[in-house]
C-alpha cells in the first residue's frame, strides 16, 4: 500500500519544523499568519479593494509559485543525492535543517497556490452576480475578498522569509561548517 501525502501532512510537517527553533524565533514566525490577517483586515475595513488589478496580482503570484515549485524539486533533488551518496551522517543538523527547508517550500508552494485559487475563484462572476451576491453586497464581498487574497500573499511571501533563513542556515552548515 503506498502512502500519500495529504495538505494537512504538509501543514503539520511545515509547522512541526517551526518547533525546533527557540521560543522567541517560533513567536516571530506565528506572526508570519497572524500579521498577514490583521493588515488584510485592515485594508479591507479602511474601503481597500483589489478589484481590476486581481490580474496583476495573480499573475505576480503565479509566477512566484513557479519559482518556488522549481524550488521544491531542487530541494528534492539534493536531499535524494545527499542520501544516495551518504556526504552528511543521518543525524546531523545540516541534514535536518535541508529536511525543514524542504517542508517549508513545501508548504509555501501551498500558501501560493491557495492565493491562487482564492484570488481565481474571488474573481469569478456568475452572469452579472458576485459569488454570494444574494447574502453579500458588492462591497462587502470585495472587503472579504481583498482581505483573504491580501492575507494569503503576505502569508505566502512570510513563508518565503522562513525558506530564506532556512537555506541560510543550511549554508552556513554545510558551506562554512559553522
Amino acid at each position: 500500500m503506498t502512502q500519500q501525502a495529504s495538505l494537512r501532512q504538509i501543514t503539520a510537517l511545515h509547522i512541526q519544523s517551526l518547533a525546533t527553533l527557540p521560543r522567541g524565533q517560533r513567536i516571530i514566525y506565528g506572526l508570519s499568519l497572524l500579521g498577514p490577517a490583521t493588515v488584510g483586515g485592515f485594508l479591507a475595513y479602511f474601503g481597500v479593494r483589489v478589484g481590476s488589478g486581481t490580474g496583476d496580482v495573480l499573475t505576480g503570484l503565479s509566477v512566484m509559485c513557479a519559482v518556488t515549485f522549481g524550488l521544491m524539486i531542487w530541494v528534492f533533488q539534493t536531499r535524494a543525492s545527499i542520501k544516495r551518496d551518504d556526504t552528511l551522517a543521518a543525524d546531523s543538523l545540516a541534514l535536518r535543517t535541508l529536511n525543514e527547508a524542504f517542508y517549508n517550500v513545501t508548504y509555501s508552494t501551498l500558501a501560493g497556490l491557495a492565493g491562487v485559487l482564492w484570488g481565481t475563484l474571488g474573481s469569478v462572476t456568475w452572469g452579472n452576480r458576485l459569488p454570494l451576491s444574494d447574502l453579500l453586497s458588492d462591497d462587502a464581498w470585495g472587503g472579504i475578498h481583498t482581505a483573504v487574497l491580501v492575507t494569503l500573499v503576505l502569508h505566502y511571501l512570510a513563508t518565503l522569509g522562513i525558506c530564506i533563513r532556512q537555506f541560510t542556515l543550511l549554508y552556513q552548515r554545510t558551506v562554512l561548517n559553522q
